[in-house]
């Protein structure tokens, strides 16, 4: 497998169309100097979870041709990293990491908010890969005061790397450091190459992990070993027709829509089936998981049972490809999932990781071991 090699404009795209089909690019990296490492910029690497290669800029996830009919606070809350990752092997036995939030980001006011942590905003973390394919918590990057941050730790050399961007903050620059002459290298898919993108509300796109890596968008990604694509926008998920447009744009495995929580009842039914049969028509072929709203209570209910009633009537009129999550699979219920008593800790992030991934696993008809049968004789050296 051949080094990256610099991309940026027409080499962006090219980039992304390689990921989507699964094949292996080769690039070789361009790096700058500095003492023992050479520093490689983030938009030199292999990015996942970047589903559009024109957006404002680098670090964002909706394209610039979002228009207004999609709402505001969505279009602002596209410039937060949630759910972009790098994934790559390097043979460096140290690995450094330099980031830089964007100056309208603010992480004292993400501090004062009391079902926000610092390391969700503007923090970073870092797995390794296990001898079976599945991956590890291996360490995180604390955010300090400012707005540029690093990090540098030890790495076993031939192991492969998986670095979540902050869930709740915008980045302008991310830098890896590695050994003078090391190489880093894509870690092909074995599985699923197309994304599974999720398209929501706060707790898709994070709130309230206390780290980048237990979102539950993540979680799922690593469970099933598939790149993710996190269209998550807290208080913004509204169903606007051309979110359908844009998420039909990318050639996905997998659409989950969890948005039941932004939407009063009488915008579920309005909206959901109307959403849902123009995604259809432009992705004949590609699976619909409609999920209800994670917090139960009573408006929730009725929420709920509205949405039951659209994807029942979805069915009898013969729409295929469609799955399910009922609430009561989503939180435990004594409540202890709850960071507020309306966005998950990190209890629950796993509890709804679980269940979505029992349904995005039904709708690619993956079996639970599929991980496992890809990597009979691992994926290389073994995590520290």
């Amino acid at each position: 497998m051949s080094a990256m090699e610099a991309r940026s404009g027409a080499g962006a795209v090219a980039w992304l169309a390689c990921l989507a089909v699964g094949a292996v690019c080769p690039w070789t990296c361009h790096a700058a100097q500095g003492g023992d490492l050479q520093y490689i910029d983030g938009r030199r690497l292999p990015i996942e979870g970047k589903a559009f290669a024109d957006t404002p800029t680098y670090y964002e996830r909706l394209p610039s041709a979002v228009s207004t009919n999609v709402n505001g606070l969505a279009r602002m809350l596209a410039r937060h990293a949630a759910g972009l990752q790098f994934r790559f092997r390097t043979d460096s036995d140290v690995l450094e990491f330099k980031w830089t939030m964007r100056r309208d980001f603010e992480l004292a006011d993400v501090r004062g908010d009391d079902n926000m942590t610092g390391i969700l905003a503007a923090g970073i973390d870092v797995y390794r890969q296990r001898e079976d394919g599945s991956w590890g918590y291996a360490a995180t990057g604390r955010p300090g005061k400012g707005l540029s941050h690093s990090f540098r730790m030890a790495w076993r050399p031939g192991c492969a790397c998986l670095v979540y961007l902050p869930c709740y903050g915008a980045v302008a620059d991310f830098q890896l450091g590695v050994r003078q002459g090391a190489k880093v290298e894509e870690v092909p898919r074995t599985g699923v190459a197309k994304p599974v993108v999720f398209y929501g509300t706060s707790i898709t796109q994070g709130g309230c992990a206390s780290r980048p890596g237990l979102a539950w968008v993540s979680q799922v990604g690593r469970a099933l070993d598939v790149p993710v694509v996190n269209l998550g926008f807290s208080g913004s998920g509204r169903m606007e027709p051309e979110m359908a447009d844009q998420m039909a744009a990318i050639d996905a495995s997998c659409y989950v829509l969890d948005c039941i929580a932004n939407m009063r009842a009488r915008a579920v039914g309005e909206r959901v089936e109307p959403f849902v049969r123009r995604l259809r028509a432009a992705k004949p072929d590609v699976p619909i998981v409609l999920a209800e709203r994670t917090i139960i209570d009573e408006e929730s209910v009725t929420r709920n049972a509205v949405l039951r009633d659209v994807y029942d009537r979805l069915v009898r009129s013969g729409a295929k490809g469609l799955f399910y999550v009922p609430a009561n699979r989503l939180l435990p219920a004594d409540g202890e999932g709850l960071a507020d008593g309306g966005h998950p800790n990190d209890l629950g992030m796993k509890t709804i990781a679980d269940a979505f991934s029992k349904a995005v696993r039904s709708a690619l008809s993956r079996p639970a071991d599929a991980i496992g049968r890809q990597h009979k004789a691992g994926p290389g050296p073994a995590g520290q």
